[in-house]
């Protein structure tokens, strides 16, 4: 009996263990935008380089980091704009919060480069 009641207990523990480990990709779904919110041009400053993101209606898009150029299409996935660019480099734009014309973004690309932005939209 006694055993058992030790396996009960291992297994509850593990249970709510395993049930209080969430993913960090759950915060990511908090933010809800539309591709209304997206479109247009978004200014910020990158590490103390001038940025500009344009997203156009016609789904294609611009990123510029300093002399860093990139163009290819978008589309939105939940609060993450995903664009390829025919290279192809995946770059994934990420609304961590929105708040008029103001946006806190995660961005990172396909190549490694990684960087929470607040952007402007003009």
């Amino acid at each position: 009996m006694k055993k058992f009641i030790w396996l009960f207990i291992a297994l509850l523990s593990a249970t709510m263990f395993f049930q209080s480990c969430g993913s960090d990709d759950e915060e990511d779904n908090n933010v809800t935008i539309t591709e209304a919110d997206v479109l247009g041009v978004w200014d910020a400053n990158v590490n103390g380089t001038e940025a500009m993101f344009m997203f156009a209606e016609s789904k294609s898009y611009l990123a510029v980091f300093g002399e860093n150029r990139y163009k290819g299409t978008w589309k939105l996935e939940g609060n993450t704009v995903h664009g390829t660019t025919p290279d192809p480099i995946e770059e994934y734009f990420t609304f961590k919060s929105i708040s008029g014309k103001v946006a806190n973004i995660q961005y990172r690309n396909s190549i490694g480069d990684s960087y929470n932005i607040t952007a402007t939209k003009r």
